[in-house]
C-alpha cells in the first residue's frame, strides 16, 4: 500500500521521511523509492552531462553554435566588446570555446533542484564565464533562440537537458517539487532503489579494495552463510536488466530472479543436487566437497563451464587451438624423437 505526499518548493527528503516513516534518518528510504518511480529511470544510471552529450552526436557542432553568438555579440555590442577586451586578451576564443563545454556540464552534474532547463544550465555557465556582465540574460537568450531554430537540434535539445536535470541520484536533499510522490506505508531498511540488500549485495570501499569478492568472503577456506544470497542480489542488479542464464540459453533458461516461492527449495542444501533442480544437473561431477559444490551450484551454464571443462580441440575448436593429430607429418623430423647423442643407435650417414 502506498500513500501520496503533495511536495512544494520548500520540501525536503528528510522532511518527507519525518511525515511518512517518523523519522528524518530515512530520508535514503523515500529517496530509493524516488529514483524507483523516476520517469526518466532508464536514463538514470547514467550522469546527466553524459545523457546530454550522448544526444548531440557532435559536440564540436553545439558549440559551434555558442560560439558563432559570441563571437557575433563581440562584433555588434560594444558593451561586450568592452568587456572581452578587458576581461580576456585577443585569443578570447579559445579561450572561452574550451571553458564553456567544462563549465555547462558541470552545472548539469551538479543542480541539486529538479525542474533545471538548458536555458538554466547555459545562464549559470555564462555568469561564471563572465562575471560582472549584467546582459547574461539577453546573452543567454540570444544563445537559446540560435539552437532552437537550428535544424539539427531545435526544440529536443532542451528536452533532453530536462530529462538530464531530472536524475533523482543527483540530488541530495530534494524531491520533486509541487507533485505527489507516492511512498509505500512502510520500508526495509537494508534494501536499496532496486530492492538489493545492502548486507548482502555491497561491498565496502575497505572489503573491496581488499579484493574481497563477495560480502562475508574474508576468509577463503569457508564460504559465507550469506554467500547464496549475495549472488542472487549481484543477478537483480545486473545493469544490462539481462539474466546471465538468458544470454546463455536464450530459448529455454530461466532466470534465478524470477524464482519466488519455489527459490528456499531449489536451492536449499538438501534438494540442490536433485533431479528436478534446475542445478541438478551438477550431480553428474564426482568428488566436489561442499565447499566445491557452493562454488559449482550458482553458475546456471551446467557443469561444463561451457565446455571449459572438457574442452577437445579436434571437434570443439573454434580457430583458436588445434589437434595436433591433424598437423602433417614432417619428412625429415628426428625419428629417435630427440633423444641424446650418446644413447642413439650407430648408424651410416648415408
Amino acid at each position: 500500500m502506498k500513500v501520496g505526499y503533495i511536495t512544494d518548493d520548500f520540501s525536503t527528503l528528510a522532511g518527507l521521511a519525518s511525515v511518512a516513516y517518523g523519522s528524518a534518518d530515512s530520508f535514503r528510504e523515500v529517496q530509493n523509492q524516488i529514483i524507483a518511480n523516476s520517469p526518466s529511470r532508464v536514463f538514470d544510471t547514467q550522469r546527466p552531462s553524459d545523457i546530454f552529450q550522448s544526444f548531440l552526436g557532435s559536440e564540436t557542432y553545439f558549440f559551434n553554435i555558442i560560439m558563432n553568438v559570441l563571437e557575433s555579440e563581440y562584433a555588434s555590442d560594444s558593451e561586450f566588446t568592452d568587456y572581452i577586451d578587458e576581461e580576456f586578451s585577443a585569443d578570447w576564443v579559445d579561450k572561452i570555446r574550451t571553458s564553456i563545454s567544462r563549465d555547462l556540464y558541470l552545472e548539469m552534474d551538479s543542480l541539486s533542484n529538479y525542474g533545471n532547463k538548458l536555458r538554466d544550465y547555459l545562464i549559470n555557465s555564462l555568469r561564471g564565464l563572465f562575471p560582472g556582465y549584467e546582459k547574461i540574460s539577453e546573452l543567454g537568450d540570444n544563445i537559446l533562440s540560435s539552437i532552437g531554430s537550428d535544424p539539427a537540434l531545435g526544440d529536443d535539445v532542451d528536452l533532453i537537458a530536462a530529462i538530464a536535470g531530472n536524475n533523482p541520484h543527483t540530488k541530495i536533499n530534494t524531491p520533486p517539487s509541487n507533485t505527489t510522490i507516492p511512498l509505500l506505508e512502510s520500508v526495509d531498511l537494508d534494501k536499496d532503489y532496486r530492492g538489493i540488500s545492502f548486507t548482502t549485495g555491497y561491498l565496502t570501499p575497505q572489503e573491496y579494495f581488499s579484493e574481497i569478492a563477495y560480502p562475508g568472503f574474508e576468509a577463503f577456506n569457508s564460504t559465507p552463510t550469506t554467500f547464496k544470497d549475495s549472488i542472487l542480489d549481484g543477478y537483480m542488479g545486473y545493469p544490462s536488466g539481462i539474466s546471465l542464464e538468458s544470454i546463455f540459453n536464450p530459448a529455454g533458461a530461466e532466470s534465478i530472479r524470477n524464482i519466488t516461492s519455489a527459490i528456499s527449495s531449489v536451492l536449499s542444501d538438501s534438494d540442490i543436487w536433485n533431479a528436478a533442480s534446475i542445478l541438478g544437473q551438477l550431480g553428474d561431477i564426482p568428488g566436489l566437497d561442499q565447499g566445491e559444490r557452493d562454488i559449482y551450484e550458482i553458475s546456471l551454464i551446467g557443469p561444463r563451464v561451457n565446455n571449459f571443462l572438457t574442452f577437445d580441440p579436434a571437434t570443439m575448436s573454434n580457430g583458436d587451438y588445434f589437434d595436433t593429430s591433424s598437423l602433417p607429418k614432417i619428412l625429415n623430423a628426428d625419428k629417435e624423437d630427440g633423444v641424446p647423442m650418446s644413447s642413439r643407435k650407430s648408424s651410416n650417414t648415408f
